[in-house]
């Protein structure tokens, strides 16, 4: 097979929650499809003879690399905002009850030279999210993002669009 080193993608752009730029991230974005079967066996045959979907999963991960406390706040979706008082900014937290869908959206090159943005229209946060203030390294916030599927949308445009459009 030939390898057209053009088609070879290399780089980040943005990253945005809610329209929201959350600055630098670290290590890149992982997407992540995962999609379920049902595999129909019979006895005189070793492996599934048929498969159908019974479902699907779609995940962005990432590290924010910019420690502000609005990203914590995202990345632990807290319910609070980020107050200041005086000379002092604070960020609350407490018992999450219930969790907030966002918009995310991210871009970066595509093959041909063209920007390429990844849109995914509703999206939670999940998972455990941890940060070390260390001597020897960057603060980074890790997020993981659970994609659900937005059913206002055109059917097989539910979790997502991907747009590469000239500069």
């Amino acid at each position: 097979m030939a390898v057209t080193r053009a088609n070879v993608l290399v780089g980040m752009g943005t990253f945005s929650v809610d329209t929201t730029d959350v600055g630098s991230t670290h290590g890149g974005v992982t997407i992540e499809k995962t999609q379920d079967v049902y595999e129909k066996k019979i006895d005189q045959k070793l492996d599934a003879i048929a498969l159908y979907p019974i479902g699907t999963k779609m995940s962005v991960k990432t590290n924010i690399g910019e420690a502000t406390l609005e990203n914590m706040k995202t990345v632990w979706s807290e319910s609070t905002s980020v107050t200041s008082s005086g000379t002092s900014r604070h960020l609350d937290g407490g018992i999450t009850t219930s969790l907030t869908e966002r918009a995310l959206s991210f871009n970066g090159k595509s093959p041909e030279g063209y920007n390429r943005t990844y849109q995914f229209h509703k999206a939670v946060v999940v998972g455990a999210s941890q940060h070390a203030i260390k001597k020897d390294d960057q603060v980074v916030f890790p997020v993981e993002f659970r994609c659900l599927p937005d059913f206002t949308k055109t059917t097989g445009e539910e979790y997502y669009t991907i747009t590469d459009y000239a500069v």
